[in-house]
């Protein structure tokens, strides 16, 4: 998805992942954190960046979470200013060792407890911002998307077999395995 994402707006890189936004702390939880087309070094410095500072770190997210509405695509112009944003920790640490400037951001609220979708696609240093054109490109497709995380889709915010203990868990992979009726009563009721 973020492949083609980045693809069709022309972008060189892209990230997303889910998170929930905890309040009233208002915490950001990642819970999943996914990228394309970012080369070695950029990908390394994203890695520590989500260990390090971690995505509430980022001054463009909280402005992003905090809004009514439940989907918001922005540039990172207008949500943060030149001078606040070259003189940030977020792009004197992480984006411009990696060579990455410009970014455009699509936040989802895929639930009312406070779990999101986002997908930011990011430009190179010297690249041109991006366009009206591909904010509304963005903003339509994580229209399209959001509804079905957790739904149609699987989102990282909801429960997992990882969560369960291991007996359940080995149920479940028996009924997912297509073991026979026999087996599956017999696992059931041990």
């Amino acid at each position: 998805m973020l492949e083609g994402m980045r693809r069709l707006i022309g972008a060189p890189a892209a990230t997303g992942g889910e998170g929930r936004w905890v309040r009233p702390t208002f915490t950001l939880e990642g819970s999943s954190a996914f990228d394309a087309g970012l080369d070695g070094r950029a990908r390394e410095l994203f890695i520590r960046y989500r260990r390090e500072l971690k995505p509430a770190g980022n001054p463009i997210l909280p402005v992003l979470l905090y809004g009514p509405d439940r989907l918001v695509t922005r540039t990172r112009r207008q949500i943060v200013s030149d001078t606040e944003w070259y003189r940030s920790v977020v792009f004197n640490e992480y984006r411009r060792p990696g060579k990455i400037d410009h970014q455009l951001t699509s936040v989802y609220r895929t639930s009312d407890d406070g779990a999101h979708s986002a997908i930011t696609v990011l430009r190179a240093l010297g690249e041109r911002d991006f366009s009206p054109r591909e904010q509304r490109l963005l903003n339509f497709f994580h229209a399209e998307l959001g509804p079905l995380i957790g739904r149609a889709l699987v989102s990282s915010t909801e429960p997992s077999p990882v969560k369960l203990s291991p007996r359940l868990r080995q149920t479940l992979a028996y009924l997912l395995g297509g073991g026979t009726a026999r087996s599956r009563s017999l696992i059931i009721s041990a």
